[in-house]
């Protein structure tokens, strides 16, 4: 045993999506890295599938996976793309896969297409710490200066010729948020109300007083 395999252990977590928002014209993700896992090996890690399943189940939110790689291994395995291309198929959409190796974070997004197909665009990711993660969904090179992650590339596809595999998770952000808009609106009539109610009572006990 050496001595990264002494010190280094891989380890995973399920992303689920907390924000989407678009900086510099470009489509951004916040993926937020929970249930951090180990089988404290060198070179391999699983997930617990059943807590997978029912996060999705529940919520609906995963977005991605992430999990680390040992010393000079930056790029996916083939085991890493099929199993992520399984992901997609089961969930029936976009995800994705997060590596980081040596303090650098690597990303792909899984686009699930039309026909069944799964394809793999590589996409840019940054963090400054190991929680949150903004994932950048445009297709971007396939090398680039981690520190520069805001400066766009040169895109795979045409704008146009594919949907955008956010967009469900962007729509369901934009109802929660007219659902807490509306709520809001709701509790202010009903605070005016009760104010008014408040003043006509008081109002009727002044008359009471005075008679």
């Amino acid at each position: 045993m050496t001595i990264n395999e002494e010190k280094f252990y891989e380890v995973c977590k399920i992303l689920i999506a907390t924000d989407t928002f678009n900086k510099d014209k470009a489509p951004y993700v916040l993926g937020t890295a929970i249930d951090s896992y180990t089988q404290n090996k060198f070179g391999s890690v699983e997930f617990d599938y059943k807590k997978v399943f029912e996060r999705e189940d529940k919520y609906k939110d995963v977005v991605g996976f992430y999990h680390t790689h040992p010393p000079g291994c930056f790029g996916m395995s083939s085991t890493d793309t099929d199993t992520m291309t399984q992901w997609v198929k089961c969930f029936g959409k976009s995800l994705i896969c997060l590596i980081e190796c040596e303090g650098i974070v690597n990303a792909w997004l899984f686009v699930k297409g039309e026909d069944g197909s799964v394809s793999i665009l590589d996409v840019k990711a940054n963090t400054t710490n190991n929680v949150n993660y903004y994932v950048w969904t445009d297709p971007t090179p396939s090398f680039w200066d981690n520190a520069d992650f805001l400066v766009k590339g040169e895109a795979y596809y045409e704008e146009g010729d594919q949907e955008d595999p956010f967009a469900e998770i962007i729509e369901r952000l934009e109802n929660l948020e007219a659902g807490f808009t509306a709520a809001l609106s709701g509790l202010e009539n009903l605070t005016s109300a009760v104010e008014d109610l408040t003043n006509i009572i008081a109002g009727e006990e002044d008359e009471q007083t005075r008679d």
